[in-house]
């Protein structure tokens, strides 16, 4: 197989624990789909600000991944993403709030 620069990069130098362990990975992955498997993906919490589905998308259209479970969130983002396109606009609003938890405060960022 054709390799590209990232491939390259991480097999020559991810080579210990957790870093040999993802290549192990990747390349078991690599084999489940030659093999004619199908690839689930679940997804929980807020994941929008790191817009994996740009990544997802293209997974999806290169037929390496067939299923995906997220929470309604997710769900719920993606659709309105989809439907609305353009007119769908993101606000990021930071507010922290006198939350106390065990000791600790919360700062709670919320995507509208």
């Amino acid at each position: 197989m054709n390799r590209g620069p990232i491939s390259q990069f991480i097999e020559s130098n991810f080579l210990h624990f957790n870093s040999a362990a993802l290549v192990d990975a990747a390349k078991g992955y690599e084999t489940h789909l030659a093999e004619g498997g199908k690839m689930m993906i679940t997804l929980a919490g807020a994941m929008s600000t790191a817009e994996l589905g740009k990544t997802l998308a293209e997974m999806i259209r290169q037929d390496k991944v067939q299923i995906i479970s997220c929470t309604g969130a997710n769900l719920e983002e993606d659709i309105m993403n989809l439907v609305a396109h353009s007119h769908y606009k993101e606000y990021l609003i930071i507010a922290t709030f006198p939350l106390k938890m065990n000791g600790i405060y919360l700062r709670i960022i919320t995507i509208v």
